[in-house]
């Protein structure tokens, strides 16, 4: 799903890309949302030394999650200004999981906050999705027996389409409610990318970092024992010859 220039609309200071599919409508809200509503009151985290901003905005039928990274120097803005930002680069590869059928929340734009030839700050934005939480935390609550199953099948998934993801952990996974079934989704893809054949090791790594992440973040005993009879042949089993996918 490529962005042509069609797509672009300039608003005021904020260059937004729309995604093929992107309604009338949404594309409306979407510029009223980044033009007025990126305030305190919908916010809902700050990080990295307010470098990131995340924010939930809500819409006619549905809420956006709009991420902002703002460049508070000069050399990064100008920086940012001849190159893809991370949240064009999210953009990309939250289409790519899309068309690989790995469940993600719904891309709609992103989108560069400049002053003159200047990038200030950029912005990604999806649909919010509502009643999930971070992987972490269903974990680590009363639900967390409930969650083997689908984690194993998910990470599965990952590994049959051919995704890596170089920075997976469980706060990169979402996980929806018991009364959804808790659906699991993969979230901010910015190192997302696709085996490389046979012999790539890098989803045994991304399984282990993801582990050893776990273990470090408080995951009880009965989960991370689970790896050599559960994660182990997950990870290292052989990759039924796919072919290179670059």
């Amino acid at each position: 799903m490529s962005l042509g220039p069609s797509q672009a609309w300039e608003q005021g200071d904020w260059s937004i890309r729309f995604v093929q599919g992107v309604s009338t409508q949404e594309k409306t809200e979407i510029t009223q949302a980044l033009q007025g509503a990126l305030t305190p009151a919908n916010r809902i985290l700050e990080a990295h030394s307010r470098v990131k901003r995340f924010y939930k905005v809500p819409s006619k039928e549905a809420c956006f999650f709009i991420k902002l990274r703002q460049f508070h120097s000069w050399p990064r803005r100008l920086g940012r200004s001849f190159r893809p930002t991370k949240e064009e680069r999210e953009l990309a590869n939250y289409q790519l999981l899309g068309s690989m059928g790995i469940p993600c929340p719904r891309v709609l734009a992103s989108a560069r906050l400049k002053k003159g030839s200047l990038t200030r700050a950029s912005g990604l934005v999806t649909l919010f999705l509502e009643e999930t939480k971070p992987l972490k935390e269903r974990l680590l609550g009363p639900e967390g027996p409930f969650l083997l199953e689908p984690l194993a099948g998910f990470l599965g998934l990952l590994r049959n389409a051919g995704i890596v993801h170089r920075d997976l952990h469980w706060g990169n996974i979402l996980s929806g409610s018991s009364g959804q079934g808790f659906p699991l989704y993969l979230v901010d893809p910015l190192h997302v990318r696709l085996i490389d054949g046979p012999q790539d090791r890098d989803f045994a790594m991304s399984m282990a970092w993801f582990l050893g992440f776990m273990i470090r973040e408080g995951a009880k005993k009965s989960w991370w024992a689970l790896w050599p009879e559960r994660w182990f042949p997950l990870a290292f089993a052989a990759l039924g010859g796919r072919k290179n996918c670059s």
